[in-house]
């Protein structure tokens, strides 16, 4: 199919994917990472360009997934379909990443399957036992 097609034009300023992102993120049982600010006004490239890699960095923290994304090339709507298909290459990979994570919760909510507890560290000074403290306890758990 040639490229770019509808969709990508769509997702070209970056708006739809951060509120998808964000949505998926509300969605999920690990909530973080979401991202707080986005320019609504992409009348400017560099404000799509910005967009986008808001999106790309956060797939990178929160997803675990680094996209490739010819973010300059894109934008100046170059009819370079070698640009154009990294771009549906990493919505298609974020897309496919996003939904195992999210299914695998669900699979687990299921089952009834509780989150792991956080794991817990004991820090003890040297010939001390009264300091000797455990960093679970002091977090409430």
């Amino acid at each position: 199919r040639p490229l770019p097609d509808d969709f990508l034009l769509a997702l070209r300023d970056g708006q739809r994917l951060v509120k998808l992102h964000n949505t998926l993120v509300e969605r999920s049982r690990r909530q973080f990472d979401r991202i707080k600010t986005w320019h609504t006004d992409v009348a400017k490239p560099y404000r799509m360009a910005e967009n986008l890699r808001y999106w790309v960095k956060a797939a990178e923290l929160r997803w675990e997934m680094k996209l490739l994304v010819p973010v300059s090339e894109i934008l100046n709507n170059r009819q370079d379909g070698e640009a154009w298909g990294k771009f549906d290459e990493a919505v298609f990979r974020w897309a496919r990443g996003v939904r195992m994570e999210l299914m695998e919760e669900w699979r687990l909510e299921a089952r009834g399957v509780e989150r792991k507890r956080a794991p817990e560290l004991r820090v003890e000074v040297p010939g001390s036992e009264e300091y000797a403290v455990e960093i679970g306890d002091m977090a409430g758990g």
